[in-house]
């Protein structure tokens, strides 16, 4: 599963803060007659790009945290109430779509549980080029349930 590098990303915010703060002391230090090439006042236009570059980071980051705390709950809730599993891939093609450099890949596969009866889904996931090798029909893999909704599974 994607891991946050807490150190990136005080590495990525800190260049952010530091221009949003240099633009803050820009307009502090511009005077009232001072205007951009449009006619509008030069301090107004560094507070707000000031005001920008910090606001962005710290939603962008604040985002990122609130994404990754999500998955991990996703992940618990599985691993407590999700139905364990066994899929049989179908078959396995690539999307043509690809993310991070890495191919996506659209499976096939035919889900069976002990309580629920057996099932065809179809599943969309990225998978690294060494990984790919391994997908080919016939061969199973463990998946986690959703007893909900048994189209929401968990690949393992």
């Amino acid at each position: 599963m994607w891991q946050i590098n807490k150190r990136a990303l005080i590495l990525i915010a800190i260049p952010f803060i530091i221009i949003g703060i240099v633009f803050i002391a820009l307009a502090l230090n511009t005077g009232p007659e001072a205007k951009t090439g449009d006619g509008y006042p030069l301090r107004i236009f560094f507070l707000l790009m000031g005001g920008f570059f910090i606001v962005f980071i710290i939603a962008l980051i604040g985002g990122i945290i609130l994404w990754k705390r999500g998955q991990l709950k996703k992940l618990e809730w599985f691993k407590k109430f999700g139905i364990p599993g066994t899929a049989e891939i179908i078959s396995a093609e690539q999307t043509g779509v690809y993310i991070n450099n890495l191919p996506q890949v659209r499976l096939k596969m035919s889900i069976t549980t002990g309580m629920i009866a057996p099932y065809t889904i179809t599943v969309k996931k990225v998978y690294n080029f060494i990984e790919i090798g391994k997908l080919i029909p016939g061969a199973k893999m463990q998946v986690l349930v959703d007893p909900r909704n048994p189209k929401n599974i968990l690949l393992l």
